[in-house]
């Protein structure tokens, strides 16, 4: 399986590339948004974008 970078420049990232930014699964993404530990914007009903300042916020310990 052929691994793709996430461009560090990229701001809005889908649930997917959010996982391989922060190495975890896609499920835990979807976790910390439903714990309200990141913020997730709904730009349609199959269309969900993080954007990448905000988890790099979280990683380094801020709150979103």
């Amino acid at each position: 399986m052929e691994q793709t970078q996430v461009p560090h420049q990229v701001e809005n990232m889908r649930a997917k590339e959010a996982a391989r930014y922060l190495s975890c699964g896609v499920s835990t993404i979807w976790l910390w948004v439903k714990q309200g530990k990141i913020k997730a914007y709904k730009l349609s009903d199959r269309v969900t974008i993080l954007r990448r300042s905000e988890l790099d916020e979280f990683i380094n310990g801020g709150a979103v």
